[in-house]
């Protein structure tokens, strides 16, 4: 494992090879990053000292841009750096019962020698405990050459009567080619190894040219397979998304109805009224972008209308008059606060007679209307497409006062400029009209929307069109080719930097 993970920092690939410590101190460890860089780790250590750095929120939330190799990595490395400053390279230990050996094509280990010293682990060799590559070897010297030639003979022949018809043969073809040429090798008699080998790479020749034609076949295969689980994965994420607004939708209504009817259920205002109002009014508004918002801000409005005019805890008097109660509002002072404000009182109760009173009239009006459809009055489709009328007509008187106002903006309109994109079609545009045309451009921000009126009016002159839609090509490519080189420049320093810093090192 520590092999694995010195190659963090010493691998080309390595998410930490910027993080290299100074002196050539030895290092192993690994980068850590959740979902929207909620948190990030570095965790690391060396031969004498193991770091872990956590950098986030005590409260979750996204940090675009950081990854456990960038800040959590800069503190561990910083702090890493402290520590071992009067401490020489120290490389790690590796245990008596780990030992390095090669192994083949199926994971089978085929031989056991050792690498020692300052020897990369080269291809084909890898780290085993030493009871296990005993018993393994045992076992492979123990098998026979004559079992090997067997099973190789069995194989050949099979392969030797394939045919390639289609992918799957394919795949099977190569497949078994790579694992006849590995079973070939371990055999030690040469006549045999020689025998099967030619046999073997004849059969290959052979199929060759079919090889290469379904090669093809199998790659353009592979590429609708990666696009087709490409499709699948967007619309697995875009189902996932779905489903979690979904949730998110009812649970804020829930939330909101929740916290509502906890409004109507008191028989006098608790001391953290306010609280609640507050925390209500925020789950409703969490909605507001929901077709349940007006339902629910009707209730909130009439839930918190209802709990500001009962008694307050303790305060039975509360609600009455000073006529009725017999205090005042010194007396209310010196009860601690208990009662509501007069004045206060008074405006919600006024406030609740004249929603009764609207209440009845409405009902009223009901009633008469009733009676008139009842008595030979218009039917419902006709009042409802009196409605409807009403309603274009509004609509349409809405629409002539924002055209009426688009008008006069229009007349305002800079005579000059007006002047500079208009043309007769009878003549040409002269000399004074370039001109001008090349100051308006020439001025900032303003000569940028000159030109875009330039290229999309319908007044403007063909040959100025023109003129304005090759300069905006002209604006267009030059920012891709400055953005393309800076980009390739920024890239050249990187790496510039990295191999300097390793020539250092």
């Amino acid at each position: 494992m520590t092999d694995v993970l010195k190659g963090v920092f010493n691998e080309s690939y390595g998410t930490a090879r910027a993080l290299k410590l100074n002196g050539g101190q030895i290092t192993a460890g690994k980068t850590g990053t959740t979902n929207s860089s909620k948190d990030v780790w570095f965790c690391g250590y060396s031969a004498y000292y193991t770091t872990v750095v956590w950098c986030g929120y005590d409260t979750p939330r996204a940090m675009p841009g950081t990854y456990g190799s960038t800040l959590s990595g800069a503190i561990w490395k910083n702090y890493m750096n402290q520590i071992h400053q009067d401490l020489p390279p120290k490389d790690f230990e590796k245990p008596d019962t780990v030992c390095l050996a090669k192994y083949d094509s199926k994971g089978n280990i085929i031989d056991g020698t050792e690498v020692t010293g300052d020897r990369k682990r080269s291809y084909g060799m890898d780290y085993f405990a030493t009871d296990i590559l005993e018993d393994t070897t045992e076992y492979v010297d123990n098998e026979t050459d004559q079992s090997r030639q067997n099973k190789a003979r069995s194989k050949l022949e099979k392969f030797e009567k394939m045919t390639i018809t289609s992918i799957a043969d394919y795949y099977t073809f190569t497949e078994t080619y790579n694992t006849l040429k590995n079973m070939i090798a371990v055999i030690k008699d040469d006549d045999v190894r020689k025998e099967y080998s030619t046999r073997c790479k004849d059969k290959y020749d052979s199929l060759k040219d079919e090889s290469v034609k379904w090669k093809d076949v199998v790659k353009a295969y592979e590429e609708q397979r990666s696009e087709e689980n490409t499709r699948l994965a967007e619309e697995a994420a875009a189902k996932a998304k779905e489903e979690r607004e979904t949730q998110t939708r009812k649970t804020r209504i829930a939330l909101a109805q929740t916290r509502i009817k906890k409004l109507a259920g008191y028989d006098s205002q608790p001391s953290n009224v306010k609280d609640l109002l507050e925390k209500a009014e925020q789950a409703v508004e969490a909605c507001k972008s929901y077709s349940e918002y007006n339902t629910l801000h009707s209730d909130y409005i009439r839930s918190r209308q209802k709990l500001l005019a009962l008694p307050k805890e303790g305060d039975p008097t509360s609600g009455q008059s000073d006529t009725d109660s017999g205090t005042d509002n010194s007396d209310t002072e010196k009860d601690g606060g208990k009662s509501m404000d007069k004045r206060v009182q008074d405006s919600v109760i006024a406030k609740q007679e004249k929603a009764a009173r609207q209440q009845e009239l409405l009902e009223k009006k009901r009633q008469a209307r009733a009676e008139y459809n009842i008595s030979g009055g218009r039917s419902g489709e006709q009042r409802e497409k009196k409605h409807q009328e009403q309603v274009l007509k509004k609509q349409q008187k809405q629409l002539e006062i924002r055209q009426e106002k688009q008008e006069k903006k229009k007349k305002r309109f800079s005579k000059s400029f007006q002047k500079a994109v208009a043309f007769d079609d009878a003549e040409g545009v002269s000399v004074s009209e370039w001109f001008l045309s090349v100051c308006w451009i020439k001025i900032p921000v303003i000569g940028f929307i000159y030109v875009l009126v330039l290229a999309l009016s319908k007044k403007t002159h063909p040959a100025k069109k023109n003129f304005a839609r090759g300069y905006l090509i002209y604006r267009c490519l030059v920012l891709i080719l400055s953005v393309t080189v800076l980009y390739v420049l920024y890239q050249i320093g990187l790496n510039f930097i990295d191999q300097m810093l390793s020539f250092v090192k």
